[in-house]
């Protein structure tokens, strides 16, 4: 099994990725593995939720805040994990800014899946509702004019044409 996919530590088998924003507590439980059914990642990691009105934590999972994060033994984890799949959350892309080329991430999962954002933590942020449904009723009224403008700037902005060179060399 290819832990090291999963951001784990082989060694000792802990999620060293971005915890989800509702886990309180993190810890870790050396030697029992632990599978999450939602996200499929595999650590010795676990992620608690406080909740109120309880003297129990909730187990949950580091990286999804899930709750269907159970103990699995080998043979359990090898039938649930497929060998051939890569699990990424982000990866690193030039963006353009005022000041040029920057190096931003874009979200590979989550709800801002295929968003470009500055930090790894924004693509695990919740979506704001009423900007969506706001962004949703401007672009319907300016497409035409948007898509005009990004087509002319892509093509003549020097560092729009720069961020595109870049891209495409770290595809190779």
């Amino acid at each position: 099994m290819r832990l090291n996919e999963f951001n784990i530590n082989e060694a000792e088998g802990e999620y060293t990725g971005v915890y989800h924003q509702t886990v309180d507590l993190v810890r870790d439980t050396p030697g029992e593995y632990n599978y999450c059914y939602n996200c499929k990642l595999v650590s010795t990691t676990l992620g608690e939720i406080e909740v109120e009105d309880q003297d129990e934590t909730t187990v949950v999972c580091p990286r999804c805040g899930s709750e269907a994060y159970f103990e699995a033994s080998d043979e359990e984890i090898k039938d649930f994990v497929d060998e051939d799949v890569v699990v990424d959350e982000h990866e690193l892309v030039w963006a353009k800014t005022k000041k040029g080329p920057t190096m931003k991430w874009r979200c590979l999962s989550g709800p801002r899946k295929g968003r470009v954002v500055p930090k790894v933590i924004d693509c695990s942020e919740p979506i704001d509702v009423a900007q969506r449904a706001r962004m949703k009723v401007t672009r319907a009224r300016t497409k035409i004019r948007q898509a005009r403008k990004a087509k002319k700037t892509k093509r003549v902005n020097p560092t729009s044409r720069l961020v595109r060179m870049l891209n495409k060399i770290k595809k190779r």
